[in-house]
């Protein structure tokens, strides 16, 4: 048993705490440390800057692993941050640090206004007035949902409010105007999660008027740790600010407070950090182990930081090389008399304390720096897909397993396997056959879209028969295709010029910072128009994050270079939106912006016709009407295709005639499977806009049976914040009857209603006064569908919102949400028991897709309610659905990147089946890889994790994936570390070709193929060094390691793989 060793620090001898320390010197926080540890009264430190706090909370956080550590930040655009301040105050431990910079002083309410306007709510309370009356006087909104500070719902008996000073909103239940129970309420699920005794309701109509300072609020026996500098004190107190006399007690007592001036003992290790990054990684262990050897010898503990479990395993694996153990401790207080342990907890900075014999690394100073690099698009979409896929995983649905064929999912089961506990994918197959998958292996499953019900026996030939005679097919298939890509990319165009004036002006008129995916996208179109092959790239972002302003950028490129450009929309509303948009932005540089569509007089087409054959016209927006065979154009040179899933079959194939020998810019939410899988396989350059723009937030969505009330409630909420709303009912024949029925619900409402049948004039008219805000509700036909932009409309109810297809709805909800309030979306529908299992999943799947950037999944899930059909434009049915839509995609992803590293044979026979190999090693380690229940207890969720571990290629994945986990649930335990770490050695296997990997004490055991790539290198390792490599009689490869941690064996297999 290791002993413990308590660090001593410097420590203050004193009687009495007295009202303030003044501290200066190096490490401040360090030097007080023993200090906080010893006396239990609160301890308030003031800093200077905001930085100085955020960097001592760091600090402070992993020298004080057991003590409650509060900051706070005044948030500029929040005037009630101090409220939940001093109510975090008022209910803290004794033993919490509260952290504070020096301008945080200056404000807080009178203490008789801050008691003054709190109302005390309890079990039992009964309302003076009205519930209603009472919120409304209290200066709350009335909300049918609440979500932020000073909102009120009342329901059947229920009362939600949000108090601006809690973090979350509270719900009361009442008999009257009497509260029986108190909860606290999850905003986004509106879900009850806390029994509460007591909540107070702050008096929103009363301003808070700042008139003391947040030193009255501190208790009179607290301790204040003042880490500000005396002359910044003396600048603060001498600036003449109104509360000088309160902030530090007064500028006479100043000079009687406590100074205390740390002793030089600390410094900072800048120096040595610097030194260490600049030498190469043999001068880098030479120099380490050189002054580990310093500090040894001085009896000097070193603790090592790290902000990421990657970084921990490079430090170990670091020390390993030059034969100094590291031991992981859990936080600070668990260090001991070891020489060097890390903790998984970042510090600001690297120093010593040479006085209490301490070193704090930072695991950042002694490592490389390294260009983390981004997943390529590509790569991006093809994890979230897989992702998408198993996340919707349901018992009973159907699964392709890639050497058993069809099964049936039927859950998630814990098992005990060698003393170890493990969880496995249950699946059942023909003859009620069972099969358990370990997790670590949930990539050789997907699930299966088709149209099949029968399920594979198990150990039959059949389905190995089936898969052999996919991949043959799917050989040609692949020849083909890249036969088509590299005739587009052998075609030639001249090279654009560099951006000119145009370009930079129109880029300059763009009101918005760009986000980081929208900025990467244009970047990707301009180096595609500087190159000498004609651009083919998909812009795929979710509805109103920015893919038409790519689009304006490209156009004025392409404007530059003297060629014309013509924006094929499906519909005539969305003809109108961009013809307004490209205009706007285009016509004040002399750019000529014209549209056709059917609402177009024939003499102004004739006369765009005209214009166009002679270039007059730059820019030409229009619907099917611009793939008319009559249409001339001077210089064609941009395409743009906005919602290519929108035109039918006819409309495509002239399509795809007329894109032959120009740039073409294919904009979509929610892509078409063949158009999405090109851009999967590599045969079609992609980017995604994933990022919302800023302040955007996400659509609520609900689904209720057709009520009256519901739809009038809506409609009042929306008018109350000065909205707009959307009323969408599909069926022209009664439209003006239910516009009217709207106008009853709602007499102070002024009503319109639009829809493609209308006179041009009657149509353009309405959509102008709904624009204008003349209108309030517009009742109409999915005439609104794609591109509508009208940023105060921000409530949308959908009648018979059964009828549509997925995608549709998700097209149509863009409507709404455009700007920085909250919108709403309601889906009605007649009672349930009326309508089609498909037709609730795809409700169910829209209402629970409310996340910004949900276009993919929508995309991915409308394909599995619909069936995959024809992938490729060709009769592949029948080989799709024999083996499920993903295994389908995956072998044909296999089998191009074989023919592309076969381009010299093309259509040469050549056997499939080594496309890749179907290894799939099994991984033996003697500790728990698996993601606890008590982490993650909900079942989809936890597949869906699986599934992104079980995808993770690198340490740089893993410090992804670490990252998402920590901000969705908190640090993953030690068990989720062992399987990601399982992963990487089985990918690492599974490339080296590796059967299997064992460990028996200190010895690594490796079944290999007979055609591992690894085979001569292994053979130049046992004869170099045969006392750690050896192979057995069994033709088992035995490597010697040092011990058994993950870490260890991923280290092993990747030497294996790098021997020159």
């Amino acid at each position: 048993m290791r002993s413990t060793r308590k660090l001593e620090l410097s420590s203050l001898s004193f009687q009495e705490i007295p009202a303030q320390y003044f501290v200066e010197g190096f490490h401040k926080e360090a030097f007080i440390v023993k200090q906080l540890q010893e006396v239990s009264e609160l301890q308030f430190v003031i800093t200077s800057t905001e930085a100085e706090l955020h960097s001592l909370y760091k600090n402070l956080c992993f020298l004080l692993p057991n003590r409650p550590i509060y900051t706070y930040i005044q948030e500029d655009e929040n005037p009630w941050a101090i409220l939940r301040f001093l109510k975090t105050l008022e209910t803290a431990s004794p033993e919490t640090i509260f952290l504070l910079s020096i301008h945080h002083l200056r404000i807080a309410p009178s203490a008789s206004s801050y008691k003054s306007n709190q109302t005390s709510i309890t079990p039992n309370y009964s309302f003076p007035i009205s519930v209603e009356n009472f919120m409304l006087q209290k200066g709350y909104k009335p909300s049918l949902i609440v979500e932020g500070p000073g909102q009120f719902s009342i329901k059947a008996g229920v009362l939600d409010f949000f108090s601006p000073q809690n973090s979350t909103p509270t719900r009361c239940e009442l008999f009257g105007d009497t509260v029986t129970a108190l909860f606290s309420l999850d905003v986004d699920s509106q879900i009850t999660m806390q029994s509460l005794l007591q909540e107070t309701l702050w008096n929103k109509k009363s301003p808070i008027d700042n008139a003391e300072t947040l030193l009255n609020y501190f208790p009179k026996n607290s301790c204040i740790w003042n880490f500000c500098p005396l002359n910044e004190i003396n600048n603060e107190l001498s600036s003449g600010h109104k509360n000088q006399n309160i902030i530090y007690l007064n500028q006479n007592s100043l000079h009687s407070q406590k100074l205390v001036e740390i002793p030089s003992s600390g410094k900072n290790l800048k120096t040595f950090t610097q030194k260490i990054k600049q030498k190469n990684i043999l001068e880098k262990k030479v120099y380490l182990k050189e002054q580990i050897k310093k500090w040894n010898n001085k009896n000097i503990q070193i603790v090592l930081s790290s902000e990421k479990h990657s970084q921990s395993v490079e430090i170990k694996n670091l020390f390993l090389d030059i034969n100094i153990p590291v031991s992981e401790l859990e936080s600070f207080s668990d260090i001991s008399e070891e020489a060097v342990c890390i903790i998984q907890k970042p510090i600001s900075c690297s120093f010593i304390l040479e006085q209490e014999k301490l070193v704090l690394l930072k695991a950042q100073d002694l490592l490389s720096v390294k260009n983390i690099k981004s997943l390529r698009p590509q790569e991006q979409l093809k994890l979230q897909l897989g992702s998408i896929s198993i996340d919707s995983l349901n018992p009973g649905d159907l699964v392709t397993h890639i050497q058993h064929g069809v099964g049936r999912y039927l859950g998630l089961k814990f098992m005990t396997i060698s003393s170890q506990e493990m969880e496995f994918i249950h699946l059942e197959y023909k003859d009620k056959e069972q099969l358990y998958i370990p997790v670590y292996k949930i990539n050789s499953i997907k699930k299966y879209i088709g149209n099949t019900s029968i399920l594979d026996k198990l150990g039959n030939n059949k389905w190995q028969h089936t898969k052999t005679q996919v991949k043959k097919r799917l050989q040609d298939i692949s020849f083909e295709l890249l036969e088509l890509y590299a005739q587009r990319k052998s075609l030639q165009r001249p090279a654009f010029t560099p951006s000119k004036e145009l370009y930079k002006n129109v880029s300059a008129g763009f009101p918005y910072k760009e986000t980081k995916d929208q900025a990467k996208a244009i970047n990707s179109v301009l180096s595609d128009l500087l190159s000498t092959t004609p651009m083919d790239r998909l812009i795929c972002g979710d509805v109103g994050f920015g893919k038409t302003e790519v689009a304006v950028r490209a156009c004025a490129r392409a404007i530059e270079n003297n060629k014309q450009v013509a924006i094929l929309v499906p519909t005539t509303v969305l003809a109108f939106q961009h013809h307004k948009h490209f205009f706007e932005r285009l016509n004040p540089f002399s750019v000529q912006v014209e549209t056709l569509n059917r609402f177009v007089p024939l003499k102004k087409q004739k006369e765009v016709i005209a214009q166009l054959k002679t270039g007059q016209v730059d820019v030409l927006i229009g619907t099917h009407k611009l793939l008319n065979n009559q249409l001339e154009y001077k210089k064609l040179g941009l395409l743009i295709i906005d919602e290519e899933q929108k035109f039918g079959v006819k409309h495509k194939e002239k399509i795809k005639h007329l894109k032959k020998n120009i740039d073409t810019l294919t904009l979509s939410a929610t892509p078409i499977p063949r158009t999405l899988n090109f851009s999967l396989l590599g045969l079609k350059d992609i980017n995604l806009i994933q990022t919302p723009p800023q302040n955007r937030l996400s659509i609520r969505t609900f689904i209720n049976s057709y009520n009256k009330n519901i739809i009038k409630e809506a409609i009042q909420q929306e008018m109350q914040r000065g909205g707009q709303i959307f009323f969408l009912h599909n069926k022209v024949k009664n439209i003006e009857l239910v516009s009217s029925e709207i106008k009853e619900l709602v007499p102070t409402a002024k009503v319109a209603f639009a829809h493609g049948q209308l006179p041009e004039n009657q149509l353009e008219q309405s959509m102008l006064d709904f624009a204008n805000k003349k209108t309030d509700i517009l009742v109409c036909t999915t005439i609104i569908e794609s591109g509508l932009d009208i940023p105060n409309a921000n409530t949308l109810i959908i009648n018979n919102a059964h009828l549509f297809g997925l995608s549709q709805l998700y097209q149509i909800r863009g409507r709404v949400g455009r700007s920085n309030h909250r919108a709403y979306c309601y889906l009605l529908i007649p009672p349930q028991q009326n309508i089609d299992e498909k037709a609730l999943e795809r409700l169910h799947s829209i209402r629970d897709n409310t996340k910004l950037g949900s276009g993919i999944y929508i995309a991915q899930k409308d394909l599995e309610l619909r069936g995959a059909g024809d992938l490729l434009g060709e009769e592949q049915s029948g080989t799709l659905n024999a083996i499920g839509y993903e295994l389908y995609l995956e072998l044909l992803e296999e089998a191009i990147n074989q023919a592309k590293s076969n381009q010299t044979l093309k259509k040469q026979n050549k056997s499939i089946s080594n496309i890749t190999s179907d290894i799939e090693p099994d991984i033996y380690l003697p500790y728990p890889c698996l993601i606890p229940q008590n982490y993650i207890s909900d079942i989809r969720t936890r597949l869906y994790y699986y599934k992104k571990i079980s995808s993770i290629q690198s340490i740089n994945d893993m410090d992804f994936l670490e990252d998402e986990l920590r901000n969705n649930f908190c640090k993953p335990p030690v068990e989720v570390y062992n399987l990601m770490g399982l992963i990487l050695i089985k990918n690492c296997a599974k490339t080296a070709g590796i059967l299997s990997v064992s460990l028996k004490n200190t010895s690594l055991n490796l079944k290999i193929t007979n055609n591992s790539p690894c085979a001569e290198q292994l053979i130049a390792l046992i004869q170099k060094q045969p006392e750690k490599y050896q192979l057995s009689k069994s033709d088992l490869v035995k490597i010697e390691i040092t011990n058994t941690q993950w870490e260890v064996v991923y280290q092993a297999l990747q030497k294996l793989m790098s021997v020159d």
